[in-house]
């Protein structure tokens, strides 16, 4: 369980690193997804070989959430920067309401009781964060905006988890790999569009690559050999 535990730890803390990153989403989402693929293919080369088999009988699937996880990023650094890391997080953790929203027509799974219980319990409480909270009357525009980014990131993420639920005989590790590298490439054309990227001092380069390196590839890596420890 320490491994997951360290993994949530690592994610949880994403929003704080981010507001210290005076650079764009695009641009941020893009070094971190490009640090991230180099640190899992050089890990893959001592610990874990790709299966190339599979992912090219799960490729459509894997481009698919890829690009998925691409604008997933990107959505939640924006609501980072418009409303509070706690509002943001919030938001973002609506994405297994969508997944459940879907799953009968997507992943052909029954809607029960329970499960609409737990939507209605949801929603309630996003409704209340949005309208009630002190914090977001005094935040103004700007906070419903945050609001907004969060539940786009959300539904994006729900879109991850959908195209994932769906792929068939490929392990963890490789979807992991191929999403995040599909990510980096889907990215590629809008920071072309920038002269260069905008690291302004060491300190911002220092961040970017603990983004990369700690909060995108090491976590990952708990968070996977916690499953296959588990098995």
């Amino acid at each position: 369980m320490i491994y997951i535990i360290i993994s949530m730890i690592i994610w949880g803390s994403i929003g704080l690193f981010i507001r210290w990153i005076n650079m764009s989403s695009i641009e941020i989402a893009f070094l971190r997804a490009g640090i991230a693929a180099c640190f899992l293919l050089f890990y893959s080369f001592f610990y874990k070989k790709i299966d190339m088999k599979k992912i090219k009988e799960n490729i459509i699937l894997l481009i698919l959430a890829g690009a998925a996880v691409a604008f997933n990023w990107i959505m939640l650094f924006q609501a980072y920067r418009f409303t509070s890391i706690a509002t943001a997080t919030i938001c973002y953790y609506f994405a297994p309401v969508i997944v459940v929203l879907l799953s009968p027509f997507v992943l052909k799974e029954k809607m029960t009781l329970v499960k609409i219980f737990s939507i209605f319990l949801s929603m309630t409480g996003l409704f209340i964060m949005m309208y009630y909270s002190p914090e977001n009357v005094g935040r103004g525009s700007n906070n419903l905006l945050g609001i907004l980014f969060g539940l786009l990131a959300a539904v994006f993420y729900a879109l991850v988890v959908v195209l994932t639920k769906k792929m068939k005989d490929i392990e963890s590790f490789e979807i992991t790999c191929i999403e995040i590298f599909v990510a980096a490439l889907v990215l590629l054309p809008f920071v072309l569009y920038h002269p260069q990227l905008h690291i302004k001092n060491i300190q911002t380069g220092i961040i970017v690559c603990i983004l990369g390196l700690i909060h995108t590839g090491l976590a990952y890596i708990l968070w996977l050999i916690y499953f296959i420890l588990r098995e």
